[in-house]
């Protein structure tokens, strides 16, 4: 998950082609990204999402949107979630 300005209309395109370049480079399996989900929100200091340092509180973070984790291991991947090829 990944939080962009949602308003600009070519950011999937640029983060699809992004994903691909990393992608291609990648060395294993557990340095690829294959799914990839745009949220509308930024993560929340008043939710726990975001610590006092800045870093992502990721339990928090996956506890407060299971629907959208859920989204990305849905099969097939719905429209909103991003894959590195084309679709």
């Amino acid at each position: 998950m990944v939080w962009l300005d949602p308003a600009r209309a070519a950011a999937c395109a640029d983060v699809r082609a992004a994903l691909h370049r990393l992608n291609a480079g990648a060395t294993g399996a557990s340095r690829r990204i294959v799914r990839l989900l745009v949220l509308d929100d930024p993560a929340s200091l008043a939710h726990g999402e975001l610590t006092d340092k800045g870093y992502v509180n990721q339990r928090a973070v996956l506890d407060r949107r299971a629907d959208m984790v859920g989204l990305l291991h849905t099969d097939p991947a719905p429209a909103e979630v991003i894959l590195p090829g084309d679709r």
